[in-house]
């Protein structure tokens, strides 16, 4: 969990550094995954629904955690991580790439515990104002305590929204 604190740590920092430019974004985001490599079948994820909350350090970096529930063939995981965003916003389109690291939680007897890489690309429509469609093309890498791990493609749709300023 040394990684939260020094999110919380990067975020104090840069909150005081950019006072007048900073807002929040929320993201809810539902991803399936279609192509799987690996050694594990249950690390092959399916679907995922996660919510992340980001701060805006530069309007084109974005810097944030999050949260979710995602489905795997036998088991169920709470992820939590952490991500970095890059945005390129061009009117009502702008393109995004993004990288998270994180873990997924063990639930009792459904679920196993691993750490997680999730990475993606794609774009962004402005719906309105405050409001944008984030169609995006990734991928996540599952790698567990033991050696195993699984690589998947996922495709994924999310909505993405101001909550402060």
């Amino acid at each position: 969990m040394r990684w939260i604190k020094l999110v919380i740590i990067v975020i104090s920092l840069s909150a005081g550094s950019a006072q007048a430019q900073m807002s929040w974004m929320g993201k809810t985001k539902l991803t399936v995954s279609y192509y799987h490599i690996g050694s594990y079948s249950k690390e092959r994820p399916l679907v995922f629904l996660d919510q992340s909350f980001e701060m805006v350090i530069k309007p084109q970096f974005r810097i944030g955690l999050g949260t979710g529930v995602n489905l795997y063939p036998s088991d169920l995981t709470v992820p939590l991580f952490m991500n970095l965003k890059y945005v390129k916003e061009m009117g009502k389109i702008g393109f995004f790439a993004q990288q998270s690291y994180g873990v997924n939680l063990k639930l009792g007897s459904i679920g196993f515990f691993s750490h997680r890489l999730v990475g993606g690309a794609g774009v962004m429509i402005r719906l309105k104002d405050r409001l944008t469609l984030d169609p995006e093309l990734g991928y996540v890498l599952n790698l567990d305590n033991y050696g195993g791990g699984s690589l998947s493609f996922t495709t994924s749709l999310g909505v993405y929204y101001t909550i402060g300023k």
